[in-house]
């Protein structure tokens, strides 16, 4: 099995929990298969793609932003396993920074879904899964309810155009970024979100309970939504992809 997720579904909640302890043959199979379209919309060399992520990833000194990158790349990674149509690239448009906007846009037939990623390390203070979901959760909540700085709609319409998006899907996103330029903003009760928690672990690993990982999710009573995914992912460290991306 390429992820050994355990699954909880009930109503309009769906929660996905899984670990990344080590990188399996299977699943660099997988990785070198897909991250050229995960990173740029479309199939291409691999030894290139795979030294501009380094790069990138190697560019930054802060730490928190090393894993929150890989972190969102394993969150395309695995929608991109379960058949979510990725309508956005990995990396962003203009520059070799973090993605503006959205961290990922995604489509399940005329359905759009629309996802935030977020990440610590264990030994922080605070951190668990549950905390991660909260943050993730109110942050697209603010992007889609609020009249934040950069308007995420154009960002994400962008995109859309990059990859090719279905049409009808593409004008929903435009007409929304026209109505955010207007001052006219969403509803988070008629969106589909997928909040991302992941939580790297500093190299020494430990078995995860997920039962109780999904129990803390469900507690969270703030979770609103047409449908929610909630993501919550376990890495033993972030060398564990840089080793892939250096081989």
């Amino acid at each position: 099995m390429l992820f050994n997720v355990t699954l909880f579904s009930e109503d309009n909640i769906t929660i996905s929990v899984f670990d990344v302890e080590e990188l399996s043959d299977e699943l660099k199979c997988f990785i070198d298969d897909n991250i050229h379209q995960i990173c740029l919309g479309e199939p291409g060399d691999l030894s290139c793609v795979k030294l501009d992520l380094r790069d990138r990833i190697n560019g930054w000194n802060d730490d928190n932003k090393k894993i929150g990158s890989i972190a969102e790349f394993f969150v395309h990674l695995y929608l991109k396993h379960e058949g979510y149509q990725q309508e956005c690239l990995f990396f962003n448009l203009e520059e070799r920074s973090l993605k503006k906007g959205f961290d990922g846009v995604y489509s399940i037939g005329e359905q759009l879904w629309f996802v935030e990623s977020k990440s610590g390390f264990i030994s922080t203070s605070g951190v668990t899964h549950a905390s991660k979901i909260r943050e993730a959760y109110n942050d697209v909540k603010t992007k889609i309810t609020t009249g934040v700085s950069n308007n995420p709609w154009l960002n994400a319409y962008n995109h859309a155009r990059v990859v090719k998006t279905k049409k009808k899907l593409r004008d929903t996103l435009k007409q929304i970024s026209d109505d955010f330029i207007n001052h006219r903003y969403q509803t988070i009760d008629d969106k589909n979100i997928i909040p991302c928690a992941t939580i790297f672990l500093n190299g020494i690993w430990q078995p995860q309970d997920h039962a109780n990982i999904i129990e803390m999710v469900k507690s969270i009573s703030t979770l609103h939504g047409k449908n929610i995914h909630a993501i919550c992912i376990t890495q033993n460290s972030y060398e564990v992809f840089m080793r892939y991306l250096e081989d």
